[in-house]
Parts: C-alpha cells; structure tokens; sequence
C-alpha cells in the first residue's frame, strides 16, 4: 500500500516558474512510490498580489498595472490558464486560506514536504506584507507526522524572522535548501548538516518533461528568439527596451527571425518584428522555450528550464544574492560563459554550447538530489 505524502509549495501562484516546480515535485515524489496530495494553501495575500490591479501594494505597483489595461482581456485569460493547469495536472486537497484550518490535515500524511521556491522568506511576494503567522505552514506547523524540506529557498529573510522560525525548523527530519550558501546558513543557526539540491523542474529530464506536457511545436510562429523578463516599472521599460532594440538590430538583422516576449509586468506593443505573448500558461510557456531559437532572460527558471531543455540561452544577472542563485547553478553546470552582465553581449546567445558535457553534470547532480529526496522520504 502506498504511503501518503503531503506536499506544500508555491504551487498556485501565477508565476510560470513557481507552478512548474510545485508540479515537479508532485511529479517526482509520485514517481518513488507515493500517493502525493499538493495541500492547497492559497493565502490571502498571495491572491491579492496575483489581481490584474493591485491597490496595496504601492503606489508604483499601481500605476505599473494601470499601464497593462490595454491587455486586461489577455491576462484573465493568462489566469485561467494557470487555474486550468492546477485542476489538470495537480492533485490537490480542498482550499485553505488560514493557517488554523490546515489544522484538518494534522493527521492526513504519513510524511510532509516542504518546499521549493521561496516559500521560507517572509519577504517573497506573497508573505512580505502578511503577517508571520501565514508563513508557518511552510514550516509545517499545523502537520504532524515526518516533516523533510525540499530545495527551500531563504532568499533574502532576514535573520530576526529566521530566528522566529527556528524552533519549527528543528522539527524537520531533514533539511535541503535551493542555494549552498542557504544551505550554510542553515546549518550555523541549527548546528547539524543540511544538504543542497536542486531546483524541482531539473529532477524531470527534458525528456520527461515533453512526454508529461506534450510541449509540440509552435508552427504559427516559426522561427524566433524568446525574451522573458519579470522586471515591471520604468527601469523595466528602459532597460526591456534597450535589449529589443538589440536583439533586432544584432541576432534579427539578416535574418528573418521573430522575437517572442512573455513580460507579465510590461505592456510591450506588437511590431513586425516584435510578437508579445501575453495570454500564456505554464504549459504554453515551456513550449515557447522548447521551440525557440534562442532565449534571452533575467528570471531564474527562464534560465533554468532553458538549460534543462537543451536550448540555446543567455541570462542577465546583476550583483546581488537574486542573481547569485543562477549564477550558482550555471557554474555548477560548467555554463559560466552563459552569464552576462550588458545587453551588448546578448550575441552570446548564439555561442554553441556543449549540452553533452551540460547533461552528464546534470545528471549527477539530479541523482544526488533524487536520492537525497528517495532517502528523506524512506528515514
């Protein structure tokens, strides 16, 4: 008879990065032996920061959004898209909002994961504004039974709220964060070890991943480059401006090559050239990845599943701990060449990159990760 386990992520926010993970790690726990349920925790807070207008989160937050209202129609069917992949491709509990009523499933799992995306920093999106409470299900307060983290991302939280958290960490069985210098963290403020792993959409081959979401090809738009940036504001016109202006007047000039962009915070007009993309799912979105020519990206999993599916791909990175996180696992991946700091360099893109070499480090690493997950999961 099967195990159950309980799995509580990030799982339904309408970022295409968050809902690939969480469906990852469903998939993978599915995959050695168990009945995996996603707990179906969709915090207040983290619904109001996904509305087409958000009013309390800044002023600039909204005027950003009233700048969208052109593609108004296009983002609620964005949103659909995303609510339709839950129901299609997750296995989930009821909806809970508050922490108290998770208190129904103390007893439901006979082993609990939490994990990955950023879900253990207070300051990510959907917490930064809540109170502390409605982050305890990530540490699995309200669940009993054997409690393991998977690739847990501390971001930037701070050290008070981590303090806070501690006596609920060490409750863990055992413990992976998304980072290695997470993972250090963790490991001076408990004083025991505490393992590394990778990110949840590398644990499924590229292969997997097409068999699982059936990605096809995208006909209609043939031949192109893919740029995708969550950046918002002016900074993110300026600079998403520049980067197209770039890639039109370099990789596009003597070609006859389209640039597709997916940027949900930036209203991009259509052109020639240009096709923004703006009503797309997950399941859309991993398919434009698999299909382009190339890709140019700032986002973590833009550059992530970009390597996992073997394509062509450059990723700005700033300094700074957000992009230390790409940064990190491209170098782990012998695809440090594959980082650059100026839109001038974008070029690179079309650099061969040696994927046989790519894949075998991969695989290691996806073995260390799957086994250290097979083994939590087991103790």
């Amino acid at each position: 008879m099967k195990k159950n386990a309980g799995l509580i992520t990030y799982h339904s926010a309408y970022n295409f990065g968050s809902m690939l993970q969480a469906y990852a790690t469903q998939q993978t726990i599915e995959k050695l032996g168990y009945s995996c349920e996603m707990i179906n925790y969709r915090m207040k807070s983290q619904k109001e920061f996904y509305t087409l207008i958000r009013t309390r989160y800044g002023l600039n937050n909204m005027v950003n959004d009233l700048l969208l209202i052109p593609e108004m129609r296009q983002r609620r069917l964005r949103a659909a898209k995303f609510e339709d992949f839950m129901a299609k491709y997750m296995k989930l509990s009821k909806e809970y909002s508050e922490p108290e009523q998770l208190t129904e499933l103390r007893d439901a799992y006979d082993v609990v994961v939490s994990g990955s995306d950023q879900i253990w920093n207070k300051l990510s999106n959907e917490l930064a504004r809540a109170d502390f409470k409605y982050i305890t299900p990530y540490f699995l307060e309200q669940f009993n039974g054997h409690k393991i983290s998977y690739a847990s991302s501390l971001a930037g939280m701070n050290d008070e709220d981590l303090k806070k958290a501690e006596p609920l960490i060490r409750e863990f069985a055992h413990i992976s964060m998304r980072e290695d210098e997470a993972a250090k963290r963790m490991e001076k403020l408990l004083g025991r070890e505490v393992a590394s792993a990778l990110d949840p959409t590398f644990l499924l081959t590229k292969e997997e991943w097409d068999e699982h979401l059936r990605l096809g090809s995208n006909n209609n738009l043939q031949d192109y480059y893919l740029f995708y940036s969550l950046n918002g504001g002016k900074h993110g016109y300026t600079e998403t401006n520049t980067i197209l202006r770039n890639i039109e007047d370099g990789l596009c000039k003597d070609r006859n090559r389209k640039i597709v962009t997916i940027t949900p915070f930036l209203h991009i007009k259509k052109t020639d050239r240009i096709r923004p993309q703006v009503n797309i799912g997950p399941r859309g979105f991993l398919s434009l990845i698999r299909n382009a020519s190339g890709i140019i990206t700032n986002s973590y999993h833009g550059t992530i599943l970009s390597v996992n599916l073997n394509k062509p791909v450059v990723s700005l990175c700033n300094v700074g701990a957000a992009d230390n996180r790409k940064v990190d696992v491209l170098n782990k991946l012998g695809l440090n060449s594959q980082v650059i700091n100026s839109v001038e360099e974008i070029g690179r893109v079309e650099d061969p990159i040696d994927y046989e070499a790519v894949n075998e480090k991969l695989a290691v690493l996806r073995q260390a990760s799957i086994d250290y997950l097979e083994n939590s999961l087991k103790d």
